[in-house]
């Protein structure tokens, strides 16, 4: 399942916290329950964070600002569903476009 991007209610609070509550969101849960895999990009993976499938929150931009570009990605690990096309070691080329973008997640969320 994909999760795309765009802007979720003006993001006015949080990004995605708003449509978290939106009755659709019942069956990612059930989805996810399933073992079936979701992407989240943009405010699909802001929602992902607000309903709790994904551990972490994002965070507003450390400069405060809005920031649209390129991000270059090495790919660490082919070995999954979303990566096994690049070969490992490769840099991909992803534009980004947020306010919101510092993924934050403690030691111990990122150990599990």
């Amino acid at each position: 399942m994909v999760l795309p991007g765009g802007f979720s209610y003006g993001d006015y609070l949080r990004c995605g916290a708003i449509a978290r509550f939106a009755k659709i969101l019942e069956g990612i849960y059930e989805f996810s329950e399933r073992g079936n895999l979701i992407l989240g990009i943009c405010n699909g993976f802001q929602i992902l964070t607000e309903l709790k499938l994904l551990p972490g929150a994002l965070l507003r931009n450390k400069n405060l600002k809005f920031i649209c570009g390129d991000c270059q990605l090495i790919v660490e690990n082919n070995n999954t569903p979303f990566t096994r096309f690049y070969e490992k070691g490769e840099v991909v080329n992803f534009p980004i476009a947020h306010g919101e973008g510092n993924y934050f997640i403690d030691d111990e969320g990122l150990k599990d």
